[in-house]
């Protein structure tokens, strides 16, 4: 996951994520039992360009 989100036309936010490296330093593979809180960066007009972040979302990992 790059930190940037893409979205369709009904603005939903979508990323794709490599649980086996996820972009931690160093990257890191996901385990069972952990949970794991994401975020994304996402390019806006309002009223000029710039960007703006997500809500929070927290995954727990079975």
């Amino acid at each position: 996951m790059s930190g940037w989100c893409t979205g369709g036309h009904d603005e939903t936010p979508r990323s794709s994520l490599d649980l086996s490296a996820v972009p931690v330093n160093p990257p890191q593979a996901v385990l069972a039992g952990e949970t794991r809180n994401f975020q994304c960066r996402y390019r806006d007009i309002n009223p000029g360009p710039t960007s703006n972040f997500t809500d929070g979302l927290e995954v727990l990992f079975f």
